[in-house]
């Protein structure tokens, strides 16, 4: 984790470099507070985001690389 570029009620965004990678490539990570989600019933929210977001190609939205869980 690098630094953190955005917070929000339930969320935070951080720059993230990949482990291993030798290039200078940085990643946005949004970090979900499960928690909250659970608290107000917004599981299918997040997952319908997930699930858009995937088959998304645009210039003005970013790319979905990955997602997981714990």
């Amino acid at each position: 984790m690098l630094s953190v570029i955005g917070k929000g009620s339930y969320a935070k965004v951080v720059l993230v470099k990949k482990k291993g990678e030798e290039d200078d490539k940085v990643y946005a990570m949004k970090i979900l507070k499960k928690k909250y989600i659970e608290k107000r019933k917004q599981e299918a929210h997040v997952m319908t985001e997930r699930n858009i977001l995937v088959g998304m190609n645009h210039p003005f939205i970013v790319k979905l690389y990955n997602s997981f869980q714990n």
